[in-house]
Parts: structure tokens; C-alpha cells; sequence
């Protein structure tokens, strides 16, 4: 069997590297406004619902984030067999996150529901 490395043009990876800053800048603004606003909502709502809104706002950034730390690190590969290996370890980490914010999610969930039976 041969072993092909297909190598990823330095020119192209600087320019994806570059690309996945802007697009993290972009989400940090659009995340710090959504946590403005729902600080702001939350005041004015139930307790309980503020702190769902903030927990799963929680969760969205720390999966795009994760997803950012994938790209900024496939940026970084200097081949294809490399870039394909940190995607592997990108899921198996990702399933892991995932199982526990369904656990957490599930939890506040019958959280709320046994203090509105109240």
C-alpha cells in the first residue's frame, strides 16, 4: 500500500487560519449581545427561564467555539492524514459534550417541571 501525503499548501492554510479569526470574532459579538439580552429578558421573566436560556446559551457557544477550535487546527494541518485525525478526536470529544449537555438540559428541565407542580 503507498502512503500519499497530500500536503496542504502553507498559503492555504494561513488564509483559512485567518478566515476562522474572523468568523470567531464575529460569533464572540453576535454571543456577548445574545448574553445582553437575555440578562436583560431574564429580568423580566421567571427566574427559572433565565437560567435555562443562560445554560443553553452556554452550550451553544462552548460547541461553536469547539468547532472553531477544529477549524483554527485543521488550519494547522500539514496534511490531509493530520486533518482527518483531529476531525476523529473533534467527534469523539463533541459526542462526549453533547451526552453530558443532554444530561444537564434533561436535568433543568425536570427542574422546572417540579417547581411549576408546586
Amino acid at each position: 500500500m503507498v502512503n500519499v501525503a497530500l500536503e496542504i499548501p502553507t498559503e492555504l492554510r494561513d488564509f483559512a487560519e485567518r478566515s476562522v479569526d474572523q468568523a470567531r470574532k464575529a460569533f464572540d459579538s453576535f454571543i456577548s449581545a445574545a448574553r445582553e439580552a437575555l440578562a436583560a429578558a431574564g429580568a423580566a421573566s421567571e427566574p427559572g427561564m433565565a437560567s435555562v436560556g443562560a445554560e443553553l446559551l452556554g452550550f451553544t457557544a462552548h460547541n461553536v467555539n469547539a468547532g472553531f477550535d477544529l477549524a483554527q487546527e485543521v488550519a494547522q494541518a500539514k496534511d490531509l492524514h493530520e486533518a482527518l485525525a483531529l476531525h476523529n478526536a473533534y467527534l469523539k470529544a463533541e459526542r462526549r459534550a453533547l451526552d453530558a449537555q443532554a444530561e444537564a438540559i434533561d436535568a433543568l428541565i425536570r427542574a422546572g417541571a417540579a417547581s411549576a407542580s408546586r
